[in-house]
């Protein structure tokens, strides 16, 4: 059975990095999406269609991509963007999203769960927004089968697009999950004063 507590996050950047903070250092993974502030963008320093991606698979995918932008009419084929490097390096801006793909995972990816939470806080803390999520290990050898999740939407979830920006977290018996193993991160919302949804 699953089971699910919410709580509304609060609008302060430093609530939503002290939740990000307390996803366990020994869970599986983190993924996500955090996009540019438009003030930044009004201020000239982002970098366009540039995309860091904290990624299990950094080895052997590009670190730093441009966009694919698909075509708008019938077989016209999709356009990409090449990342704007020269502003990222030597003109010091921004990247304009972060995409976590199964950060952390595994402690041969070179990336551990740490590194992404830490990449994840200085993004927020600079007004990026999204969504990050973060399971607990997995259930016999599968990835997508949880015992515990944490999920942080500050935008972007069209299951739940009439509640506001919230907390959500995830148990599910049948992978051996148990309320009792998120009484940290409960916790950790109740102290910032977060309510509960």
């Amino acid at each position: 059975m699953v089971s699910r507590l919410y709580y509304e996050l609060p609008k302060e950047k430093e609530s939503v990095v002290e939740i990000i903070d307390s996803i366990p250092s020994d869970w599986s993974w983190m993924d996500g999406v955090l996009k540019h502030p438009e003030e930044l963008m009004r201020q000239g320093k982002i970098a366009e269609d540039t995309i860091l991606y904290v990624s299990r698979w950094h080895s052997i995918k590009p670190t730093i991509r441009g966009r694919t932008i698909p075509g708008k009419a019938y077989g016209e084929g999709n356009k990409y963007v090449e990342p704007k490097l020269i502003d990222i390096f030597l003109n010091e801006k921004f990247v304009s999203d972060v995409v976590f793909e199964e950060a952390g995972f595994g402690s041969s990816s070179g990336i551990t769960l740490d590194t992404a939470k830490e990449i994840a806080k200085r993004f927020v803390l600079l007004g990026y927004t999204g969504f990050i999520t973060s399971p607990r290990k997995d259930y016999d050898n599968c990835p997508s089968w949880n015992p515990e999740r944490l999920s942080i939407w500050q935008e972007g979830n069209r299951e739940y697009k009439d509640f506001p920006p919230f907390v959500e977290l995830k148990w599910d018996e049948k992978y051996g999950g148990r309320r009792e193993r998120l009484n940290d991160i409960v916790e950790n919302c109740e102290r910032l004063g977060l309510k509960q949804l």
